[in-house]
């Protein structure tokens, strides 16, 4: 779909299925949750089906029409045996002209329980990369194995030897959103964390995309005050949507029964000492 308008005043599209597409009935099977542009090309990570299938595989789709037909750019980039899956790409506005580098970063969750769509306990999330112009080749991407003496990211082109770049004992969700906010240049992750689907919110910070994170909050039956259910599962900073600097936000949120739904709530971050 393609969301038009202001944060105040917007308006969803069907692009390729739903009610009444643009393109007509949907040809894809499956959920992503990352999706991004590059020089007017979309790119999504795909997994298969729903429920637990979620964890079968990781597929790389693109399209040159803005969404109205796709195809297969990196058929199964992972699979569960590989121990990671449902990514997130690293959010830089529009057509990503605010990258920070030449890179397009990736985050995939550790599989510990694949079994269901629940908290990965305990929680860790790996990150990946490929230069930006080559995304659609599997031999270009390399994983974030560590830091050196100086404090510089290593990366490995072996699956096997990443590190993780957050972690959590409670566990992180079975998805999860990373977008950098240019005006205060800081990159935010939010998940879950001890139980799924119960509006268990966790949002976090960091200087480089590898981290070292800290809390901005860290709450349980989000939010508080019985405006909103507590199911919600999913969380993201809208890239278009910030204000005054970065400091303003607009939340946009989902989840199951009543928070079956896209959703946005307005709010602004308070800085230290301020």
């Amino acid at each position: 779909a393609r969301v038009e308008g202001t944060a105040s005043s917007y308006a969803g599209i069907n692009i390729n299925g739903g009610v009444n597409p643009e393109s007509g009935g949907s040809t894809l099977d499956g959920k992503s949750y990352g999706i991004l542009s590059l020089g007017g090309v979309l790119y999504m990570w795909v997994s298969p089906g729903s429920n637990d299938e979620n964890w079968n595989r990781v597929d790389l789709l693109k399209s040159a029409d803005r969404g109205a037909t796709w195809s297969t750019a990196i058929p199964s980039f992972v699979t569960e045996s590989d121990g990671v899956g449902i990514p997130a790409i690293l959010q830089f506005g529009r057509d990503y002209a605010g990258a920070r580098d030449d890179f397009v970063y990736s985050y995939f969750i550790n599989i510990r329980d694949a079994t269901s769509l629940a908290v990965q306990k305990p929680g860790a999330i790996a990150l990946v990369r490929a230069p930006r112009g080559d995304v659609e080749d599997r031999s270009a991407y390399e994983w974030f194995a560590g830091v050196d003496e100086s404090g510089n990211a290593v990366w490995s082109p072996g699956i096997t030897n990443r590190e993780p770049v957050f972690e959590d004992a409670n566990g992180v969700g079975w998805n999860l959103s990373v977008v950098h906010n240019a005006g205060l240049d800081r990159y935010i992750l939010v998940t879950e964390h001890t139980e799924s689907m119960a509006g268990n919110i966790g949002i976090f910070d960091a200087p480089e995309p590898w981290g070292p994170w800290s809390a901005v909050t860290y709450q349980e039956n989000w939010p508080q005050g019985g405006q909103v259910e507590h199911s919600s599962f999913f969380w993201n900073f809208s890239p278009k949507w910030w204000s005054d600097g970065g400091l303003g936000f607009v939340l946009i949120f989902s989840g199951v029964d009543e928070n079956d739904s896209w959703n946005t709530v307005r709010g602004s971050f308070v800085l230290p000492n301020t």
